[in-house]
């Protein structure tokens, strides 16, 4: 189920945005490019009416572009679903499924 559809995303989100540890595990064209826990931060942009993420990496711009990877993801250009504390984001050559681990 798409996240912009699904009711219990909305405990995770408030108005500002929550950040949260998580653990990410990267895939572009289905080859694993990065795993490893990091701060996320979900957030709902009414404006443009979508859900955000922000993750930081911790790698550089370039390690980034190498790799893939940008910094920040929106349902209304890629594909995200939550179910089970497990987001999974998709595009055409990137999936990424973040774990929740703890949401300050």
């Amino acid at each position: 189920m798409a996240i912009k559809e699904f009711e219990n995303v909305n405990n995770l989100v408030d108005k500002e945005g929550r950040t949260f540890l998580a653990k990410v595990t990267a895939f572009v064209n289905n080859d694993a490019v990065y795993c490893g826990n990091v701060d996320c931060m979900l957030s709902y942009d009414y404006g443009y009416s979508q859900y955000e993420i922000t993750i930081d990496w911790m790698l550089s711009e370039k390690e980034l572009k190498q790799r893939g990877l940008h910094m920040g993801y929106n349902t209304n250009f890629q594909d995200c679903y939550y179910a089970d504390s497990e987001l999974t984001i998709m595009d055409e050559k990137t999936k990424l499924v973040i774990v929740f681990v703890s949401i300050a």
